[in-house]
């Protein structure tokens, strides 16, 4: 195998693969030692500041072997490593031809994007900028410990920074203003005290007639660096407060001439090609058959767009799916790859209405919001428009319904149509209806194995398979056990199997400050009216693992026909299962969420009423039996 098929990827965690093969490093020493010589590419480090980097201050006696050792692993594990991999007088070195680093592509692609731009050429400029910032998965070698490779990474992070104020700078030149704003929302949330993305921000809201909302964000502003660092916003923040507050006429920049005509000439030179797609899971595990009928699906010839839906319950692993076999598929749709959350279930905002998700379909292909159609028929003649003959990918995320997916269909049959939803959508017409299931149980090993990375495996552990078990097989469940366990250097395996036993707390337990299993349980509840939240928690404190149907009919205590219809919507919803014998069961952690969810029915003022109160369930239980 040659060493030219080998991809480095330092611009998020440690990433070695060989053609589609993940390459272990073997252990926590050749990572930390491997990422160190690809930050410094082409260049010898020496002896002593590897020791540094992987043990900070604190090297044991066996250092500088241990180090040798690493690099003999390393030159095993990597194909052609004894070339790439070359030892110089008191350091080592490593080679890596073109193409090989994504830090190098990197470097590269901003180097194009500035000839480009000095050549007026600027669209193009923005697509090599785009190009560029898609190679990163996180921040320089995420995951791998020691200051001395935090402080070596520092300076491709502010690079990355610096490229991404500049791509939107440029953007904000050609015309964009809309658009622009949640990704730079998303920006500051990251780097809250930097003024250019608050700059940015502050125009695009003020061009997209949101004058308010800009000066608020300069208060923002102003009130967090008094509080932070003791001083007030820049001169050049200042003076676009003070043109925002007079309305001055050099903030609404050059005329844009750019129309739905002209967006479709720019697509179809080649021009402002539009590519959103987030980037793509490094340890994504498994779900090798549903790639396998998507790509199937993408390589035949429809008389309309290809069109694929994707639904399961909460946390199965749905827009990873999607976005792992978007970006697979790519090569194939160059016309241009999108992503759009359609917040079916986002919890903190609405779904998302057509009328603007048409219109951020229209910006993404360079349509200023101020031409776009006043009207909902407008929009969609522009969409079918813009995507007509266009060989399009697109992800519609988190889809509430079909008639929300249905609108936003590309009218090309060179398209692909990935839809995700916790809904069971089977109205989309002409779709391959993917249903997602639990992941079987030696991939979600080996998901759990990655997720707590080289220095923490414990794959083959019996805690490790039963708590796989425990999770039910669902991808976010092991992602958030793994978070647990690296939180915790010192927890045992077993100690969280132990906890997860217990039906009711293992709910509690699955959580990491950022996201949760109740979080996104919480999200699909909360859509349900309270006839169906009520016959869901009925149905889960039934103590059987599965119920027939005339058993679930008899617990929900309501005449046949409408029984049928809850269970039906239950099914739609996701938060039930039934099997090829009609026979109806709850994924572990659903009955686990649905036992201890609040329903005002089933509360008194001592709390939630357990499976043992009262006797009315007794009496379900009995008829249902």
């Amino acid at each position: 195998m040659l060493a030219q098929q080998v991809r480095f990827g330092i611009l998020g965690p440690l990433d070695i693969r060989c053609g589609d093969e993940l390459v272990e490093p073997g252990g926590l020493v050749p990572a930390v030692v491997l990422g160190l010589l690809l930050l410094a590419a082409g260049r010898a480090v020496p002896l002593h500041r590897i020791v540094d980097a992987v043990w900070d201050d604190l090297p044991p006696e066996t250092a500088s072997h241990q180090v040798r050792k690493a690099v003999s692993v390393l030159r095993r594990r990597i194909p052609e490593g004894d070339r790439l991999i070359v030892t110089q007088t008191g350091g080592y070195r490593i080679d890596p031809g073109v193409g090989q680093l994504d830090a190098a592509v990197f470097t590269g692609l901003l180097g194009e994007a500035q000839a480009l731009e000095a050549d007026g050429r600027t669209n193009q400029a923005v697509d090599r900028l785009r190009e560029a910032l898609a190679l990163w998965r996180g921040h320089v070698l995420q995951g791998l410990p020691g200051s001395f490779l935090e402080a070596a990474a520092t300076t491709l992070d502010e690079r990355r920074l610096e490229a991404m104020e500049h791509c939107f700078d440029l953007r904000l030149e050609l015309g964009e203003a809309a658009g622009l704003v949640s990704e730079l929302r998303s920006l500051i949330a990251e780097h809250p005290l930097r003024e250019a993305p608050r700059r940015q921000l502050m125009l695009a809201l003020y061009r997209s007639g949101r004058q308010a909302e800009a000066l608020e964000e300069f208060a923002s502003l102003r009130t967090l660096l008094t509080a932070e660092l003791g001083v007030a916003p820049g001169a050049k923040l200042s003076a676009l407060r003070d043109a925002i507050l007079r309305q001055a006429p050099e903030l609404d920049g050059a005329p844009s001439a750019v129309t739905a005509e002209s967006a479709e000439a720019r697509v179809r030179q080649g021009l402002g090609v539009p590519r959103t797609l987030p980037s793509t899971l490094s340890d994504f595990t498994g779900r090798r058959s549903e790639l396998a009928r998507i790509a199937e699906l993408a390589g035949q010839t429809p008389t309309g767009p290809a069109i694929v839906v994707i639904d399961s319950m909460a946390g199965s692993g749905k827009t990873a799916l999607a976005v792992h076999s978007a970006h697979q598929l790519a090569h194939r749709y160059p016309d241009g790859q999108l992503f759009l959350d359609l917040r079916g279930h986002s919890g903190e905002h609405p779904p998302l209405d057509v009328g603007t998700a048409l219109d951020m379909l229209a910006c993404s292909f360079g349509v200023p919001a101020e031409q776009h159609p006043g009207t909902l028929v407008g929009k969609t003649a522009l969409w079918r428009r813009l995507s007509a003959g266009r060989r399009l990918l697109l992800i519609l995320d988190d889809a509430v319904s079909a008639d929300q997916a249905r609108t936003l269909l590309p009218a090309s049959s060179q398209s692909l149509v990935l839809v995700t939803s916790r809904n069971r959508l089977p109205d989309v017409d002409g779709a391959l209806w993917l249903p997602l299931r639990d992941m079987p149980h030696e991939d979600g090993v080996q998901l759990l194995r990655r997720a707590l990375g080289p220095h923490r495996s414990s794959g083959a552990s019996a805690a490790v398979h039963e708590l796989v078990e425990l999770c039910g097989g669902l991808p976010l469940a092991l992602r958030l056990a793994a978070a647990r366990l690296l939180r915790r250097p010192g927890r045992r395996d077993a100690e969280l199997v132990e906890r997860l036993r217990d039906e009711r707390k293992r709910i509690d337990e699955l959580y990491s400050p950022e996201r949760s299993i109740a979080g996104a349980l919480a999200r699909s509840y909360e859509n349900l009216p309270e006839e169906l939240r009520s016959a869901l928690h009925v149905l889960a404190r039934h103590s059987a693992s599965d119920l027939t149907h005339q058993q679930a009919i008899a617990l929900l205590e309501a005449a046949p026909r409408a029984a049928e219809d809850i269970l039906d919507r239950l099914l739609d919803a996701n938060l039930i299962r039934q099997d090829g014998r009609c026979r109806y069961a709850f994924h572990p952690l659903v009955r686990g969420y649905a036992l201890c969810a609040y329903h005002p029915a089933l509360v008194t003022e001592g709390g939630c009423r357990g499976p043992e109160d009262p006797a009315g369930r007794d009496h379900r239980h009995r008829c249902a039996a």
